[in-house]
């Protein structure tokens, strides 16, 4: 039960933090990679993109390097 407990807290952060993403199109692709768990593949058809274009967007809103 504990898991449980821990792993729903975690899930509605990330709901949490998607939702205050004021950015549409990085909003979806957060929702597309961390709520349904697509690839960046399945994301960039989609979203007709580059798989590699939909991490760049993902690591450059989170400031990560590529």
């Amino acid at each position: 039960m504990k898991d449980i407990d821990n792993l729903t807290r975690q899930t509605e952060a990330v709901e949490e933090f998607i939702a205050g993403i004021s950015d549409e199109e990085i909003q979806m692709l957060f929702s597309y990679r961390y709520i349904e768990g697509s690839n960046l593949h399945e994301i960039g058809d989609k979203l007709n993109m580059d798989r590699s274009t939909v991490g760049k967007k993902i690591a450059n809103y989170l400031k990560l390097p590529p």
